[in-house]
């Protein structure tokens, strides 16, 4: 992986509809991603989504960001499961969670899980250069503040690989 595409210009973004933007919660940092990589990404991404369909390698409740499986499959999957219950005369309980810092990843366990689902070793290799010997600066107003290694980044949001790793680490959880 090329140094350059490993740097990330980050993008304070306010969220909508808060009080005090003196207050760093209330921002959302982007990362601004070269072109190439996030093209390069892109064609991981999508064999990596290619081989969880294939072979099945994430639970079949698992609906976020999956081709083909949008949040009304989600409720008709719940609904069929209740009158599942109704009919069989059984209680059924429903455990949702959202998952704060969901990007907060850590490299290593990411690669873990890769390799228990045995992704080809040649994408789990592109996947931990990537993520490693991240570096970043910060974009504020025009002014650009010096790169800085990041040791402990996570994924970084606006990657476009990002949600189908995530789905990957928290597929155990699920």
């Amino acid at each position: 992986m090329p140094k350059e595409w490993k740097v990330a210009k980050i993008v304070p973004l306010q969220k909508p509809k808060r009080k005090d933007y003196a207050v760093a919660s209330n921002y959302r940092p982007i990362s601004l991603l070269p072109t190439l990589r996030k093209a390069l990404e892109s064609l991981v991404a999508e064999r990596i989504a290619y081989l969880v369909e294939e072979y099945g390698l994430l639970p079949k409740t698992y609906f976020g960001t999956r081709k083909q499986r949008v949040t009304t499959h989600a409720l008709s999957h719940l609904c069929e499961d209740v009158f599942k219950a109704w009919r069989g005369k059984k209680t059924l309980s429903l455990v949702s969670f959202d998952v704060k810092g969901a990007y907060n990843v850590a490299t290593e366990p990411e690669i873990r899980r890769l390799r228990q689902r045995q992704i080809p070793e040649t994408i789990v290799r592109w996947v931990q250069d990537l993520y490693t010997e991240r570096q970043a600066c910060i974009l504020i107003n025009g002014v650009i503040t010096e790169v800085q290694r990041l040791p402990q980044a996570g994924l970084p949001q606006g990657s476009v690989l990002a949600p189908i790793l995530f789905l990957v680490f928290n597929a155990e959880l699920v």
